[in-house]
């Protein structure tokens, strides 16, 4: 699992081309009303495929365990929040260190680590496949001259 994102925050930041088709190809397994307020808070994927209806029909609800909500309960107070944002500095460092490489504006896309989201991708695959569609875009704009609006990261 390489993104995590709070029930607070569901609304994904990177609204493109890449990120529509990882909303519109994944697959809920358990949790339905959660991702049926996730696809609510994304509704702008439909920008990039009119009529997404996602497929939750099947999802189950789940209950939370009592132990995790006593968890939970003792974490959302001002220990919770501490113990987020030691653990949230220290990722912040590691990942500086081991990826110093990439530019601050690459990192915050690649490796975003704030009070809501957590996600890792190194690579930036995200990057490299949006770069390679404004390519593929900027040939076919030139072919037939038309005029087509370049995708963002």
């Amino acid at each position: 699992i390489n993104y995590y994102i709070s029930e607070n925050q569901l609304e994904i930041e990177e609204q493109n081309r890449f990120t529509a088709t990882e909303l519109k190809t994944l697959i809920p397994l358990q949790g339905k009303d959660i991702f049926d307020s996730f696809y609510q808070n994304n509704s702008w994927v439909n920008n990039y495929f009119l009529n997404f209806s996602p497929i939750t029909k099947d999802v189950k609800n789940t209950n939370k365990p009592l132990f995790t909500k006593i968890i939970e309960s003792i974490l959302a107070h001002k220990i919770g929040s501490s113990v987020d944002s030691f653990f949230k500095s220290i990722t912040l460092k590691k990942w500086n260190s081991k990826f110093h490489y990439l530019n601050k504006e690459d990192f915050q896309i690649a490796l975003k680590s704030t009070h809501n989201i957590s996600k890792h991708h190194p690579l930036n695959f995200q990057k490299k496949v949006i770069t390679a569609l404004n390519e593929k875009l900027k040939e076919v704009q030139s072919e037939f001259e038309i005029e087509l609006t370049k995708e963002h990261v």
